[in-house]
């Protein structure tokens, strides 16, 4: 749902915004999410747009599995951490 956004609204989906500019980016996701294709789309947006992209995608995790309490999030969830307090 967006609410009164277009669904090609920036702030609905960041696929549609202008990417040049960021600041390096970290993305995670899983090849069971049901985003993962929005998430290697968007790497490439952002690759193209000459941003750096620190992609990581797990087999078999669902969304979110780096919150999640189980072993598989432990090393993610230290990343997070770092980057973070960094």
């Amino acid at each position: 749902m967006a609410g009164e956004l277009r669904l090609d609204d920036p702030l609905v989906s960041p696929m549609f915004g202008e990417l040049k500019g960021l600041a390096p980016i970290t993305l995670f996701s899983s090849t069971r999410d049901i985003l993962n294709p929005d998430a290697r789309a968007f790497v490439k947006k952002a690759e193209a747009a000459g941003l750096t992209v620190n992609y990581h995608e797990a087999p078999e995790m669902i969304h979110v599995y780096p919150l999640l309490p189980m072993p598989e999030a432990k090393e993610p969830l230290k990343m997070i951490e770092d980057l973070l307090t960094d």
